[in-house]
């Protein structure tokens, strides 16, 4: 009897969890108009628009239509004290974004997200002594980080998306491919 609930459940479990599209989800992303350009012009814009923005362009898929920037450091003007009073130092913070340029229906839709990420290693550092659940100092320095270097052991989270950012490259996108007439 215990075999067959179990088995119940899992078949429930399969079913009801279904199966995420691999494509962007408009939640995630902002959205341009749909743009009647061919795919290579609309990957052309979305490059310049973002070498235009000032950041550097980390990998191209030209085949799936995914351009990635490298990760770029942004300034602690505003200090989330929330988020940093548990160390009492503003914690460095960066920016990656993707553009994605999705055919369908024979036009192009450029989906652009701007991640902002903040370093918590230090957060990270302090909260794995304490998941070992024991206080007396047992890691070795090799199990700690001796055995990787400090850009390995940097960790970074998932702050928030600049919006802001993402309408600055999709409205230059849309121009830029205006001003091509497209």
């Amino acid at each position: 009897m215990e075999r067959a609930a179990f088995f119940a459940w899992i078949v429930t479990a399969v079913l009801l969890g279904g199966c995420r599209a691999t494509g962007p989800r408009a939640t995630e992303y902002s959205l341009s108009p749909e743009i009647s350009v061919p795919r290579e012009l609309a990957l052309a814009a979305v490059e310049s628009a973002l070498i235009e923005q000032g950041l550097k362009i980390e990998s191209r898929d030209w085949a799936a239509g995914l351009i990635q920037t490298a990760p770029v450091p942004i300034p602690n003007r505003n200090v989330d004290f929330i988020t940093s009073a548990r160390l009492s130092t503003p914690r460095p913070q960066r920016m990656i974004v993707d553009v994605r340029v999705v055919e369908a229906d024979g036009a192009n839709q450029v989906y652009c997200r701007a991640r902002v990420q903040q370093q918590v290693s230090q957060a990270y550092r302090m909260a794995t002594e304490d998941w070992r659940g024991d206080d007396r100092p047992g890691v070795t320095p090799i199990e700690a980080e001796a055995g990787s270097t400090a850009e390995q052991n940097v960790v970074w989270e998932f702050a928030r998306r600049d919006r802001r950012m993402e309408r600055m490259i999709v409205d230059a996108v849309t121009s830029r491919l205006a001003a091509d007439g497209g």
